[in-house]
This record gives C-alpha cells, sequence and structure tokens, in this order.
C-alpha cells in the first residue's frame, strides 16, 4: 500500500495551524495566484518566517502556499534583500513575523498542555511538576553553556578581526614598500 505523502504532512498539527492562518491572510488580503507584487510579499513573507520559526520542511511549507520547494527556497533566499529594499516587503515581514509567532507560541503551549494531561491520565504515578522542573533546569544549564560558548566564539572572533586588520595593515605596508623597489629598478 503506497502512502498518500500529502496524509502525512497534514498530520503536523502546527502544520494545521499555520494553514488556517495562511487561509485567513489569503481571504482577509484577497491574495491570488497571480505574481502580482502585492501577492508575490504575501507568499515569500510567510514562506521565509515559515521556514525560519516553524519545524515544517519546505515542501510542507511549500504545500500551504500551494507552490513547490523551490518557491520557498526562492523565497527564502531573496527574505533579506527583500526586507532592505522594500518597506512594503518590511512591514507586511514585521506584521505577519509577529502574528506567527504568537500563533506558535500558542501552539506549543497548548500541545505542552494536552501532552501533560494525557502523561497525567495515563501515569498518574508520575510527578509531571518534577518532571517540568527537572527539563527546565537541564535546559536552563544547556542555555547557560551555550551563551557562555557564544562569548568565548565572540573573544575568538574579535581575536582573529584584530589579527586580520594587522595583516591588511602589514600587507599595505608590504605593498608599498615593493612598489617603491619597483620604481628604483
Amino acid at each position: 500500500m503506497k502512502i498518500d505523502s500529502s496524509l502525512i504532512y497534514k498530520a503536523n498539527d502546527q502544520y494545521f495551524a499555520l494553514e488556517s492562518f495562511w487561509n485567513r491572510v489569503v481571504s482577509e488580503k484577497k491574495i491570488t495566484d497571480s505574481r502580482s507584487r502585492g501577492n508575490v510579499i504575501y507568499r515569500h513573507t510567510f514562506s521565509s518566517i515559515c521556514y525560519d520559526i516553524s519545524t515544517l520542511p519546505i515542501v510542507q511549507i511549500a504545500s500551504i502556499i500551494k507552490r513547490d520547494h523551490a518557491s520557498v527556497i526562492h523565497a527564502v533566499r531573496q527574505n533579506e534583500s527583500n526586507r532592505r529594499y522594500d518597506s512594503r516587503y518590511e512591514s507586511v515581514y514585521i506584521w505577519m513575523y509577529h502574528e506567527l509567532s504568537k500563533l506558535l507560541k500558542e501552539h506549543i503551549e497548548d500541545r505542552t498542555q494536552a501532552l501533560f494531561s494525557r502523561v497525567r491520565q495515563t501515569n498518574p504515578d508520575i510527578d509531571v511538576d518534577s518532571l517540568i522542573e527537572n527539563l527546565n533546569r537541564d535546559w536552563q544549564i544547556k542555555s547557560s553553556l551555550i551563551v557562555e560558548d557564544n562569548k568565548k566564539l565572540k573573544k575568538q572572533n574579535e581575536a582573529i578581526i584584530k589579527h586580520n586588520q594587522m595583516l591588511e595593515s602589514r600587507n599595505k605596508i608590504l605593498e608599498s614598500e615593493l612598489k617603491r623597489i619597483k620604481n628604483l629598478i
């Protein structure tokens, strides 16, 4: 029996939440399948944000906007320049990023509460609150380790930048000396 891949995509709760959001935006903003700039801005913005903050694969994001994966890849690659040079795109991006961030945060919180309710029902002996506390402590430790690693990497980066500047300065001096010797010959 062959499994329909679209059924697998739709099994993902996050997919449903984002698809519902996209359908609402399409109806409210009257987005069509045309390539007019207004429609493209919304599709590109949605694709880029979903790529950045959701766990959906590119194929699922493309499925939501009824495009192929290459369209999503193109949108992600163009996102930075679109944001930099198109003020309309930037304003849509800021609005949509805020809305999708809020949606996904609520979605994660709802799913977490549902999961803990199921754990409590199926395993009443497990102290879920202690489990959560331990998980939070573990994540705080991991987070602090990442922060420390980040500080070390920043220091290394600063040292590399300083070394690079010194080499560039030395290179300029050597080039000027080389020109002087070349003129003497």
